[in-house]
């Protein structure tokens, strides 16, 4: 095979050429960038502290979001295990019992007692069952299993709703919900539609927990607190392995201090010889610098 040694040679040229062509390129181009960030530099460092500080607040917003929903679904996973009330029931009630003045420690326990005499009635508690009775309110389904406490709530609050306030409800509403049912007639006094909708609408805005939301944000809870546990142990054991070196090193700076006292005491005359050779060295540097600055 023939080569043409003068065309390879040409192609090289090229090849070269566009090389160095596309570098300067690129050289310009870079050129160019550092020219346009020197004249907005201002800007650009706004926008980067802007930016940082957006994200920082993003970053703290939804930390404070987390932690807030685990706080409300830990308060009422506990407050299930308390009473023995479902979490979606409690949490379902919260917005009436908010709306009516009536404290969450109060419907909790007026829910607790619901529990228990609805149970008492179905199992032939007299005074229970003469209770419910007197309201017309059925605590049993048909097939003789407890009805839904939400529903006999909404059944209750509809009956004693429709009476006038006075001795005879209140007795009432003690006998089915305990001490605290005094504290919910305000509350029972929405009647069911009344309870019904505020229970609606506190679903529409996510108040409602589930038992399986409640119990993993109490275990989140339990997670942050283990956490700051093994944190404070870790600290600990750092600080009691550090203690020795921290403590022989301050003994030398203590036993250094004092031969350095020592010393001194037993030369006053050398001490004030050098304080008065850093005096006059202060003042020439003082001297100095004004002579230099003028």
């Amino acid at each position: 095979m023939d080569l043409d040694v003068g065309k390879i040679v040409g192609r090289l040229e090229m090849n070269v050429q566009g090389w160095t062509s596309a570098v300067e390129k690129v050289k310009k181009d870079q050129q160019s960038l550092a020219e346009f960030a020197l004249r907005h530099k201002e800007s650009i460092e706004k926008l980067g502290k802007t930016m940082t500080l957006v994200g920082g607040a993003t970053v703290a917003a939804l930390g404070a979001m987390v932690r807030s929903t685990a706080n409300y679904g830990d308060e009422i996973n506990d407050m299930s295990q308390r009473t023995g009330v479902a979490a979606e029931t409690l949490s379902g009630f919260r917005l009436a019992a908010e709306n009516s003045g009536t404290s969450m420690d109060g419907l909790a326990t007026g829910l607790k007692f619901l529990n228990k005499n609805m149970y008492d009635a179905s199992t032939g508690g007299k005074e229970t069952s003469e209770a419910f009775a007197a309201l017309g309110v059925t605590v049993q389904n048909s097939d003789g299993t407890l009805r839904d406490t939400s529903d006999v709530m909404f059944d209750v609050a509809g009956k004693l709703s429709s009476m006038d306030d006075g001795a005879q409800k209140t007795a009432l509403a003690m006998r089915v919900f305990g001490k605290s049912g005094a504290d919910l007639i305000p509350m029972l006094n929405l009647g069911a539609e009344g309870l019904r909708e505020n229970y609606e609408r506190a679903s529409q805005f996510g108040i409602v927990v589930s038992q399986d939301a409640a119990k993993a944000a109490d275990e989140f809870n339990d997670s942050l607190g283990e956490m700051k546990l093994v944190l404070t142990g870790a600290t600990r054991e750092i600080g009691t392995a550090l203690m020795p070196s921290v403590k022989s090193l301050v003994d030398k700076v203590t036993a250094a201090v004092v031969k350095f006292r020592e010393w001194a005491a037993a030369h006053p005359g050398l001490i004030q010889g050098l304080s008065s050779v850093a005096l006059t060295m202060g003042s020439i540097l003082t001297l100095s610098l004004i002579h230099i600055s003028e």
